[in-house]
């Protein structure tokens, strides 16, 4: 009979390829990822007759990439919008502008 287990961790920080020259904080492509990897596995063997094996096994894998943006804890009211609008968001970060028709 035999019984075996592990658990690797892993924790990359990647620093990405395009600086942010100017420190703006509303580019969310620039900040750092810190990857984080926790995997783990259990395996039981065992021979129960000469001619018959039972082998059992199990594993889990996550992965969770972190990125945190610039902004992050950003105050609208820096930008001349109402502050109720620091208590709505869900993630207090620089808001985004888009065009259109």
């Amino acid at each position: 009979m035999r019984f075996v287990t592990c658990y690797p961790q892993n924790f990359v920080r990647q620093i990405p390829p395009e600086p942010n020259f100017f420190s703006n904080i509303s580019e969310i492509q620039t900040s750092d990822l810190p990857l984080q990897r926790h995997s783990a596995f259990v395996s039981f063997s065992d021979s129960l007759r000469p001619n018959l094996l039972v082998d059992i096994r199990a594993g889990l894998n996550f992965y969770l990439p972190n990125r945190v943006a610039r902004s992050y804890g950003f105050d609208v009211t820096k930008i001349n919008m109402p502050a109720r609008l620091n208590g709505l968001v869900q993630i207090p970060i620089f808001p985004r502008f888009d065009m259109s028709d």
